[in-house]
């Protein structure tokens, strides 16, 4: 077995030269946030969206049920007939507007 001395070390020197040349080079600065398909902002808008219309749509049925519960309980009061029709008014005594005077 033969050293090949000069030619290992030329090997040796090229590939620490060329691995040397790679990490030289200019990098551009890598920003996830520019290279992500979606950016973040965005997701967010969607979530908060989506967020936005089951609300408003649970509001709206809160709404009708709260509408069909109220009419229901003004139908029933305004079927009764006016109970304790007396002992709801107030009588007032009227003063008498002379005035006597005594000396």
């Amino acid at each position: 077995m033969r050293f090949y001395t000069k030619r290992t070390f030329f090997l040796l020197i090229s590939v620490i030269g060329l691995s040397m040349l790679t990490s030289c080079k200019s990098k551009t600065p890598w920003n996830p946030y520019l290279s992500a398909k979606e950016k973040p902002s965005d997701k967010q808008r969607k979530e908060e969206q989506k967020q936005i219309v089951s609300g408003t749509k649970a509001w709206k049925e809160l709404k009708k049920s709260n509408k069909k519960e109220i009419d229901a309980n003004n139908a029933a009061f305004y079927a009764k007939k006016q109970q304790y029709k007396r002992t709801t008014k107030i009588k007032r005594r009227k003063r008498s507007k002379k005035v006597k005077w005594h000396f």
